[in-house]
């Protein structure tokens, strides 16, 4: 969360830093100088602290002048950033009035905007939600706030799939998306998440007709992604808990083995470590019967799993946890058991000289019977 804040209030500081650093200090710059110390080891709670005693002392010495805008904008992200963003509207709001008013306040009023959007739909949120998409769409272009668009567009296509605003949540998610343009971990996680976030609006969208075009659309976005997402997510954390790549893969996973239209092929694709190296097809052996047990356990339901198994050098299973399920549900003893008889096996057409992976994702989907 910090990290994220740190991120998010990088161009606000960047905005002040020079100018504060040439006046003498008062206390102005006195509670920024801890705010910014505050933002650095991560302390939430100073940090907010310091940014209201800074902009009390600006307003109170510059009134809307100075760098009141820019501190106004300071706290409202470290409130929206640390997931109160109803507590933000009273500085954003301040930082917007002032930023539209005129370009000496030193604050890009499309960024204020974006805060503000953020805010305002926390309280307020069908106009949030038009507040949003409306700075969204002017900041398609600007590379510059590709890191404050992100979250904004996350937010709001968080909101929407939730309120069931599908083309809303679709259009945000792609947004979030666009601006996610790095290739570090961190990016690829991000944008792959929103891209997954994506096609789970379309599916949604188009829930009553499995050969609508955005079906397939949506089952090669959950394909990127699950293919971005693989060399990370066969590595294993050191304590076996699922890492955030393994959890972001089997979402994707699930959701296109669930969502796919009817006549979507589904095409094996060679996959790689991150080292380049290419990983053995496998198939699971040992496994007479359980396919029977697995839909007789599930006969009529409806919802999809996918499941983390691990396994040792000779495709034995090491352990089998839970990844994603939609609807969540416990499949402790209705499935694990079952899956636990079985082994991984190299496929005959794997390729030459290639890995056998130790960590297999298997999904499960059930609508009314097993497939």
């Amino acid at each position: 969360m910090m990290r994220t804040m740190m991120r998010a209030s990088a161009l606000a500081c960047l905005l002040a830093t020079s100018a504060f650093a040439q006046q003498p200090n008062s206390s102005v710059e006195t509670h920024y100088a801890r705010y910014r110390a505050a933002i650095e080891r991560g302390d939430v709670q100073d940090a907010e602290g310091a940014a209201t005693a800074a902009l009390d002392a600006s307003r109170q010495r510059d009134g809307d002048g100075g760098h009141t805008a820019t501190l106004a904008y300071n706290l409202a992200l470290v409130r929206i950033d640390d997931g109160r963003p109803g507590e933000a509207i009273e500085p954003a709001t301040l930082a917007l009035r002032i930023a539209e008013a005129g370009s000496a306040s030193g604050l890009d009023p499309l960024l204020a905007r974006l805060a503000f959007g953020q805010a305002q739909l926390a309280i307020s949120p069908e106009q949030g939600a038009s507040s949003l998409a409306n700075a969204l769409s002017d900041a398609a272009q600007r590379t510059d706030l590709d890191d404050r668009a992100f979250r904004a567009a996350a937010a709001l296509g968080t909101w929407a799939l939730e309120r069931e605003q599908y083309e809303v949540a679709r259009v945000a998610w792609a947004q979030a998306v666009a601006h996610v343009r790095g290739q570090a971990p961190a990016d690829i996680l991000a944008r792959e998440r929103a891209r997954t976030a994506q096609a789970v609006a379309m599916i949604a969208e188009h829930a009553a007709n499995e050969r609508a075009a955005a079906r397939d659309q949506a089952y090669a976005l959950l394909t990127d992604s699950m293919d971005a997402l693989y060399p990370f997510a066969i590595e294993q954390a050191a304590n076996g808990e699922i890492t955030p790549f393994q959890a972001a893969y089997a979402e994707a996973a699930g959701w296109r083995a669930y969502g796919r239209a009817t006549y979507t092929p589904r095409e094996l694709v060679r996959q790689t470590d991150l080292q380049g190296r290419a990983v053995c097809e496998t198939y699971w052996s040992g496994g007479s019967g359980v396919g029977a047990l697995i839909q007789g356990a599930f006969e009529g339901r409806t919802g999809v799993g996918v499941f983390r198994i691990t396994t040792d050098d000779a495709g034995r299973i090491v352990s089998i946890d839970t990844a994603f399920a939609t609807p969540p549900q416990d499949f402790s003893t209705s499935i694990t058991p079952h899956l636990a008889r079985l082994r991984a096996r190299r496929a005959s057409g794997a390729e030459p000289g290639c890995l056998m992976p130790q960590v297999i994702f298997q999904t499960i989907v059930f609508v009314g019977v097993l497939r």
